[in-house]
């Protein structure tokens, strides 16, 4: 599962052909041996509401084949969805502790990693995405808004893992690794020329800024200082045509239409007026618009291929999701809250709604929400002692909660 999840920020990289990829495959082999698996100890973990809402919305997508305007695209879209349904009950079953859970966010930053180096690597040499002009550069393989998203949604995890590393006392030099990724993450980012992953990308800050003081003064001030002259030596290396072009963000929503976007948003309108219940069928828009492409909006692209009825189900999705993630405590509600909004954010310039990294993060949320008082057995064992300790005290039995007793 580990190696499936590696390979999730690098997966067009991995491309063996349109339809299938070294990760697709990595994915059947690790469902197999959690399907032996199951079948060995004969029980699954607990299914979580949230699991429930995204078999609803599956379904409804698999019923979509009675209506939908392209039977190929949405037989297609169905094959991935169920794919992801099962990746989503595989993670939930298979990561079962805060351990398990930091692991699986290390090995997603671990990929993230390799599509960062590819991005500079092609830069260095040169080569710019075919797709694009004005100095654009991709990991090979990727469309730049969905890498930039990918790399962009690494930001807050990579912190988390800084955080909790120092917090636990844990391997300082993984918390190198993890904090070295903020900078180069950045600097790719800015290679991709990608707007929306810009703005998806600098809302990671609303975790990152209010956390800085949890890392102690030893190390926050020369970490600091090393970010701070990553970023700005990253700067002055990016060429001004992808700068200009990340900086158009601000002043130049006009110029072009948002690359192409409104006319596509227009075809979307015009899509959910004629068919605002049921939609088209999953999977179908390319049929549907005079341009032949996705959405690229998360959000249109499910309430124009599924209409209302599908659009609720994905919001009890996101939902179920939220509430797991506000349940937290202070910080980590945060963390999470931050995700989330960077997904909508990258989600609305992109079609994500059957992409893995929107389904590996929500049900991580979700993961980490029903973690939250699980503890292992000997804090159990100091948390009952308390407990019986202090009841002793109250009921004249000790003087002082600190005084060993047996139990």
């Amino acid at each position: 599962m580990l190696l499936f999840l590696l390979t999730i920020p690098i997966e067009d990289s991995l491309a063996i052909s349109s339809e299938l990829s070294i990760n697709r495959l990595i994915g059947m082999v690790a469902i197999g041996a959690w399907g032996i698996l199951v079948l060995a100890r004969q029980k699954i973990r607990r299914v979580h509401p949230f699991l429930l809402c995204t078999l609803l919305f599956i379904v409804w997508n698999l019923f979509s084949i009675f209506w939908t305007i392209d039977h190929d695209l949405t037989i297609t879209r169905i094959k991935t969805y169920i794919q992801l349904g099962i990746m989503c009950f595989m993670i939930w079953d298979l990561v079962d502790s805060k351990k398990r859970l930091r692991i699986a966010i290390q090995t997603y930053i671990l990929g993230a990693y390799i599509s960062v180096f590819g991005t500079i690597i092609n830069f260095i040499k040169g080569e710019e995405a075919y797709r694009y002009s004005g100095g654009r550069f991709v990991a090979t393989g990727f469309n730049a808004n969905d890498l930039a998203v990918i790399l962009a949604l690494g930001l807050p995890l990579a912190w988390y893992l800084v955080i909790s590393t120092i917090e636990n006392s844990g391997k300082r030099w993984v918390a190198v690794i993890n904090l070295l990724y903020i900078p180069v993450a950045f600097f790719a980012i800015f290679l991709t020329g990608s707007r929306g992953g810009f703005i998806t990308a600098m809302l990671s800050l609303c975790y990152i800024l209010p956390t800085v003081g949890r890392m102690g003064r030893k190390v926050k001030i020369p970490f600091s200082l090393l970010i701070i002259v990553l970023m700005i030596s990253a700067l002055m290396i990016i060429p001004d045509s992808t700068m200009q072009r990340i900086m158009s963000t601000f002043y130049s929503g006009e110029t072009d239409y948002l690359g192409g976007r409104l006319q596509i948003f227009a075809d979307a309108a015009g899509i959910i007026d004629q068919h605002p219940l049921l939609g088209i069928g999953s999977g179908a828009f390319k049929s549907a618009t005079r341009f032949g492409t996705i959405a690229h909006n998360t959000f249109l692209s499910i309430l124009s291929e599924t209409g209302i009825v599908g659009f609720l189900l994905f919001c009890f999705v996101l939902i179920t999701a939220g509430l797991e993630a506000i349940r937290h405590p202070r910080y980590e509600a945060l963390f999470w809250i931050t995700l989330m909004g960077m997904w909508a954010i990258g989600g609305s310039s992109v079609s994500w709604d059957y992409q893995k990294p929107t389904w590996l993060l929500l049900t991580l949320i979700v993961i980490s929400g029903e973690l939250i008082f699980i503890t292992s057995p000997k804090q159990q064992v100091t948390f009952v002692n308390k407990i019986i300790r202090i009841e002793l005290v109250n009921q004249g039995s000790l003087g002082s909660p600190d005084v060993p007793i047996r139990t």
